[in-house]
């Protein structure tokens, strides 16, 4: 099972359901806080976009999908201005997050 660390969009259950269609229905959802992070929205042409970027001491609070490879894949065709990377949460350790790709 795959741990992915959402912090912006894919929190709100409706984008998540954009994203994995039926199968959102059946992902785990747990919050958790990320540390040395603080979520950003970075200007893009006329769009704002989310994204997380390091500072020592900062923490960022979102939630952890629980998700097999099949819906893993499925999130990665969403987030196409983004790059998944791993990140540690306290809560559950290593885990993926997506960043927005320079």
């Amino acid at each position: 099972m795959n741990r992915v660390f959402v912090f912006a969009t894919l929190k709100a259950k409706g984008i998540r359901e954009q994203a994995l269609g039926a199968d959102a229905y059946a992902v785990r959802v747990e919050r958790a806080t990320v540390r040395d992070f603080y979520e950003v929205f970075i200007a893009r042409g006329t769009e704002r976009w989310p994204t997380l970027l390091p500072s020592l001491g900062d923490e960022t609070e979102g939630d952890v999908l629980f998700v097999d490879d099949y819906d893993l894949s499925r999130l990665d065709a969403w987030e196409t201005r983004y790059q998944r990377r791993p990140i540690v949460t306290d809560e559950f350790g290593l885990a993926w997050a997506y960043f927005l790709k320079d």
